[in-house]
């Protein structure tokens, strides 16, 4: 798929500092001051310090389900660290309890990241809210409910809840996906801000293209909207071939979409003819889930 990204939209781009996922950039040159001095060390020195915190952090982003555990020297091939770095990195991580030490030399995450998840399940307000709503709905829906959050280029689900817990299902807790397949994901998408979907759209045009929500900004963004028009997101099959997604929106507040409930059918039970009473459900969940968040 080929996007407009001629000199204009490259320099407006630039300009908004904008990356995928809603993070803003800081500007790499010096900041002028009122009498029109440039502060280059100040800056320097600001940028520095990012670098080495996003380098810092990228160590723990090479942790995987298929490579859980890494030796230092390995940790410092793949981020291109010098051996003072990366001591310096392994000792901070390691004092923090984020990263321990194995038989062997490796390293795999530390017991803090089991105490910050369970902080997380404690104190988040959209899983306060969220939990209490699902559960409910079980005693009167035969199937499985699924809460997911997002964060960069990924959605992850953070809480389900089933009627039968040999249910299959890929999107388990903690595993993370794309934001451009699947309906809890497409159902954060369409709600993120036009100026960040711009931005998605300059990122990841190929992806976006591949999964079918447009071939240029125009389609994509009209995609979009139909979407997030319709209040929820219905999806055949994306993640788990046999699963039908029904999926709307959450808030933190008006305009800043925080994550999706997903309603999940089997496709071997339910028909398109079946589907409106769940498409209504969805929506009367996740406006009784923002009224919580908005109330916590």
């Amino acid at each position: 798929m080929a996007t407009k990204s001629n000199a204009k939209s490259n320099k407006t781009a630039r300009a908004s500092g904008t990356l995928p996922g809603g993070t803003a950039s800081r500007a790499r040159g010096a900041k002028p001051t009122s009498g029109g001095a440039m502060k280059s060390g100040a800056a320097t020195k600001s940028s520095t310090r990012e670098s080495s915190h996003d380098r810092l952090l990228a160590v723990l982003d090479l942790f995987s389900l298929e490579r859980p555990s890494w030796t230092a020297e390995e940790i410092g091939s793949a981020l291109n660290l010098t051996k003072t770095t990366l001591y310096r990195y392994l000792r901070t991580l390691g004092s923090s309890g984020l990263v321990s030490p194995t038989v062997g030399g490796g390293f795999v995450l530390g017991p803090r990241v089991i105490e910050l998840d369970r902080l997380a399940r404690l104190s988040d307000p959209m899983l306060r809210a969220a939990v209490p709503v699902m559960q409910r709905a079980m005693e009167h829906f035969d199937g499985l409910l699924l809460l997911c959050t997002y964060y960069r280029d990924k959605v992850m689900t953070i809480h389900h809840e089933a009627t039968n817990q040999s249910f299959n299902f890929s999107m388990q807790r903690g595993q993370p996906f794309p934001l451009f397949r699947g309906s809890p994901s497409k159902a954060i998408l369409a709600n993120l801000p036009p100026h960040q979907l711009r931005t998605i759209m300059l990122h990841e045009s190929r992806q976006i293209r591949a999964a079918g929500l447009g071939e240029d900004w125009q389609e994509f963004r009209d995609n979009m909207r139909a979407v997030r028009n319709a209040g929820v997101c219905v999806a055949y099959g994306e993640l788990d071939p046999d699963l039908i997604g029904i999926s709307a929106p959450i808030f933190r507040s008006a305009g800043d979409v925080a994550g999706s409930l997903t309603v999940v059918l089997t496709k071997k039970e339910y028909q398109d003819s079946d589907l409106e009473p769940f498409v209504e459900m969805a929506k009367r969940m996740a406006e009784e889930i923002n009224k919580g968040i908005a109330a916590a």
